[in-house]
This record gives structure tokens, sequence and C-alpha cells, in this order.
């Protein structure tokens, strides 16, 4: 944590971005014009779910692999609370009507 990527851990990542940014746009879980400019609220949500993409990729202790496997939903949840502002996921939409 805290070095500089070697170009070609820098390449495997912007090119794994890359494909989420275009199917995440597609699913219509993110709306941002520019894959470069993107709102300051979701980059950690996005960097969760780049990083549960690329565990096997970059071997990491099983510890941090399961921590990030267990916060992608809550990203993923995050990122579509930025495109549908009144979005709830449907956990939250049972809590409130059962």
């Amino acid at each position: 944590m805290g070095q500089t990527a070697k170009p070609e851990d820098a390449r495997i990542v912007e090119t794994k971005y890359d494909e989420l940014y275009e199917k995440l746009t597609i699913d219509r879980k993110i709306n941002y014009a520019d894959k470069t400019n993107i709102p300051s609220e979701v980059v950690t949500d996005l960097v969760l779910i780049v990083a549960g993409h690329l565990l096997d990729e970059f071997q990491l202790p099983s510890i941090e692999a399961r921590e990030i496997k267990a916060e992608m939903p809550e990203a993923l949840r995050e990122l579509r609370k930025q495109v549908v502002p009144k979005y709830q996921h449907s956990e939250s939409i049972k809590a409130t009507y059962y």
C-alpha cells in the first residue's frame, strides 16, 4: 500500500477499469460522461469494485480479499444511488414494508 504501481500493473488496473466503466454505463449503474472525471463521492466505490475484480490477478492476502468482496455489494448500491437518488435496495424495501 502506498507504493507507486509498476507500469504493467497500472495497465492491468486501467484496462479493468475501462471494462467495468463500460459495463456499468451500459447497465445504467453509472452515468458519468467522462470516465476520468468522476464525482469524488464515488471514487472509493469504484476503486473497491475494480479491486474486487482483480483479486485473483494480484493475489491479495485472503483477509484483505474477503474484506473487499464483502464491501463490493454496498459499493454497487452506492453507485446506483448516485444515478437514481431515490434508489432503495430490495432489502431496504422489505424492511420498510414487512
